[in-house]
């Protein structure tokens, strides 16, 4: 069986069976505040489909954050 290659987000290689948070760089604001999206991602040990989940895209949402996290 070929051996899967690791994501690669943003510089950083998440290997097979593994999982990682990664802060994304965004933006920065004109107070020069940096703008960040946190992710969480997991790779699964065996070849299949991918799966991306979103949530909090409006700031009054924030069930959705649940969500995912009972997902995960």
């Amino acid at each position: 069986m070929p051996t899967q290659a690791p994501f690669e987000i943003a510089g950083h290689k998440v290997a097979p069976g593994t999982r990682a948070q990664i802060d994304l760089p965004i933006s920065i604001l004109p107070d020069h505040t940096p703008v960040g999206l946190s992710l969480e991602v997991i790779h699964g040990k065996r070849p299949g489909p991918t799966m991306f989940v979103s949530a909090a895209v409006h700031g009054d949402e924030l069930i959705g954050v649940e969500i995912v996290r009972r997902l995960l």
